[in-house]
């Protein structure tokens, strides 16, 4: 429940920033709720007070604004297509950081095209200069069916180089974070 709830601060503060009795109406917790939340999140570094709040003519004190720090941390996503691969870099707010592309033709196997997914990952943490360890998490995205829990692609039609392969288990061997696979 404490996490639905901090993942459900975070959402809000996703879209724009908040005061902590905005926060409180949108995701309808308590402001004491609220409080003890946005403080955690603050003492880990993954939320910081942006200022005040514009006035307007409100009676009480001004609210301060919660921001996500969006240097925190970054994702990573992996869409598999029939005919390209893309892999791209969030930073914690959700903006695009990186973007690269190849042609699926380019790789004789699965196995190749998951190794040129780890190097393209790699080059781009080294090239934006980012933490490994601020990676969060890596959201793979392909053709299905597949099977969400064991993290296998299974017979999706046009798509032979991935059939019945542990997507998720190849890159969670290559980086140890969560993976999830859509």
């Amino acid at each position: 429940l404490k996490n639905n709830n901090r993942y459900s601060i975070l959402d809000c503060l996703r879209r724009a920033p908040m005061s902590r009795v905005q926060l409180s109406r949108e995701v309808g917790l308590t402001k004491a709720a609220v409080t003890i939340i946005t403080n955690e999140l603050i003492s880990e570094g993954i939320v910081f007070e942006r200022g005040l709040e514009g006035r307007s003519n409100k009676r009480g004190r001004t609210s301060i604004l919660l921001d996500i720090a969006s240097d925190y941390g970054f994702s990573v996503g992996v869409m598999l297509h029939r005919k390209s691969i893309d892999v791209t870099v969030m930073d914690l707010k959700g903006n695009l950081v990186s973007a690269k592309r190849n042609d699926m033709e380019n790789f004789g196997s699965a196995d190749k095209a998951i190794d040129w997914v780890e190097e393209t990952i790699n080059k781009m943490i080294k090239t934006n200069k980012l933490s490994k360890s601020r990676l969060i998490g890596i959201g793979v995205g392909c053709p299905g069916p597949v099977e969400y829990d064991k993290g296998n692609v299974l017979e999706p039609p046009n798509f032979t180089k991935f059939y019945n392969y542990p997507v998720v288990n190849k890159i969670k061997e290559r980086f140890p974070v969560p993976v999830y696979l859509e």
